[in-house]
Order: C-alpha cells, then structure tokens, then sequence
C-alpha cells in the first residue's frame, strides 16, 4: 500500500506542477522525504500523511486502513511513529514502539530493508539509554554487536573497501554509531578507518541532499575527533575549520557550536591562543543560541571541558 500512495502522490504532485521541493517546504520535511514517500520505502507520519492531503487537494482513506491492514505496512507505521517520538525525545513511547515492532516480526516474515531500519531504530534507542545513564560503552557493544551482527565488520572490511564501493544510508548510520562507541571505549584507530571510509563514501555520493550533506560534516567532525583524541590537533584543527563554513551555510547552530568548541580546544591545544579570546566569545553566542533543553542539560563551562564535545550522532 505504501507503494500504491507514492504513485498516487507523485502523479497528484506532478498535476499541479509541483516539484518536491516545494511539496517538502508545504508540507514541512525534507525533499528526501517526499522521494522516499513517492518511492513507496517510507510512510509519511500521521500528521505529514494529513498534510499531503491538504496541500494536494487529495482525497484520502484512513490512515490505520491504509498502512496497518498487514504485519509489513503495520510495522512500517510503528517504524514512522517510533522516528517521530525518538526526535521528541519521549523514550517511553519509544520504548513501547520498539516492543511492538519485535513482537510483530516473530509473526511474520520482515523485508531485509524493513529489517535494517529496525535494527538501526534498537541501535540509535540503546545509544540514547547509554548517554542518559552513563553505560560504560563497553558494556553496550556486545548488546549492539548481538542485535546487529552482520552490520558491524572489522577494520579488514573497512580498509579493504574499494572508493567506488558506496555504503548504504542505513549503513553510515549504523557503522558511526560504531565508531562512536569504540572511540568513548579508548579505541582510535578503527574508529579513524571507520570514519575516513564512511566519508569518502558520502562525499562521492551522486545525488546529495541537505541530510547527505549533514552526514558528511558529522563524519568530517568525527574523524577530527579521532585525530584530536590522540593528540593530532593540527590536523584536527584543519578538519574542523574547512567544515565550520559549511555548517554556518546549513544553519546547524549546535553542530557549528561543536565545532567552533573543538576550534577552541585545537588553538589550546597546540598553545597558538593569539585568536582564542575571539573564538571563546564567538562559541558562547552560539551556545546561547542553541535550543534551551541544550542548556538546561549542560552548562557553556561543562561542554568545553568535557569528555564528549565534538561527538556528532545522526539519523537521517
């Protein structure tokens, strides 16, 4: 059925003249979005699904009826409704989304792709218990490694990789929330082949959106934090200065707040503080400009000295 409403949605798009561009801005989501709706791989939210029908004038059956009549198109709603509460932050519905979601693939058989999400939804929910609740990471990455066996290969697989070989969006998902654990845990040196790989691989990508480009940066911010962990902050600091102009051009305030951190810490670092004043004052505006649960959560003081600045998570 998802795939029956992308082509009605696509045709209906195209009958007013509409590119996806402008439905996304309508309908507020990203261009990304409404292809992957168009292409029958994502259920639109209950609340986008209403939006889509407005703006295109569409009539429309329910939703339950339309993407929860079978165990496939169930789950694909339960995986939509989980990404709407994971960026609310409501753990418990999370939580209680998630149990549905396991309980349901033991009845029936799941699609690989309906698969990989599902595994990457437990991976990002365990990743977000861990940073609540301060579980040491390596206690995390055996329960990561047993939910998602074959998505975690070893650094042969990494470095053996040709450039043209291209990992998934799931993929580059998955694999940094990887690295991230290993690097908390102390290991840099495969978390620095994790990221160096996944980065050649999302600068290489044909078609780049605004999350592909996000995707980059956070990558591009990880492998500095490897390089910076082990006392490279030169070519730290290089990573994080040719990125940070392109973060402003996005218009992440936190990502760019990281950086600008990082910057900070690098020109400590290498005791070069002839601009340190100027950048200290710059990162603290950024910091008052970041959403205020940020701030309520750490302080401007906490996050210069503290042990997880620079670490950079994503979904999309």
């Amino acid at each position: 059925m998802a795939k029956q409403f992308g082509e009605i949605l696509k045709d209906a798009r195209k009958s007013r003249g509409m590119n996806r561009a402008e439905l996304a801005r309508l309908i507020g989501c990203s261009e990304s979005s409404v292809f992957r709706y168009e292409q029958g791989q994502q259920v639109p939210g209950r609340q986008r699904y209403n939006r889509l029908l407005e703006q295109l004038n569409l009539p429309g059956p329910d939703y339950d009826k339309l993407f929860c009549d079978n165990s496939e198109n169930g789950i694909s709603f339960l995986l939509s409704e989980f990404w709407q509460k994971m960026s609310l932050g409501d753990d418990k519905a999370c939580e209680s989304l998630l149990a549905e979601i396991h309980s349901s693939t033991e009845t029936e058989p799941i699609p690989k792709d309906v698969m990989a999400e599902i595994r990457l939804a437990k991976l990002l929910f365990l990743y977000r218990h861990y940073e609540a609740h301060s579980i040491p990471p390596e206690e995390l990455l055996p329960i990561l490694l047993d939910i998602n066996g074959h998505f975690v290969p070893d650094a042969d697989y990494f470095s053996s990789v040709s450039p043209d070989i291209f990992y998934s969006r799931l993929e580059i998902i998955g694999y940094n929330l990887y690295g991230l654990l290993l690097l908390e845990s102390g290991n840099t040196t495969l978390p620095e082949i994790i990221f160096s790989s996944l980065l050649l691989s999302e600068k290489q990508r044909v078609l780049r959106d605004r999350q592909s480009r996000y995707r980059e940066i956070a990558l591009a911010g990880n492998l500095a934090l490897c390089h910076y962990t082990k006392g490279a902050y030169t070519e730290a600091l290089r990573i994080y200065e040719h990125y940070s102009d392109r973060i402003f051009h996005i218009g992440d305030v936190i990502t760019l707040f990281y950086y600008m951190i990082m910057i900070l810490c690098c020109h400590i670092s290498i005791k070069d503080k002839t601009n340190c004043k100027g950048l200290y004052d710059s990162a603290r505006r950024l910091y008052f400009k970041a959403p205020l649960p940020m701030r309520e959560t750490i302080s401007f003081d906490e996050l210069l000295t503290g042990e997880k600045k620079g670490l950079l998570i994503f979904r999309n």
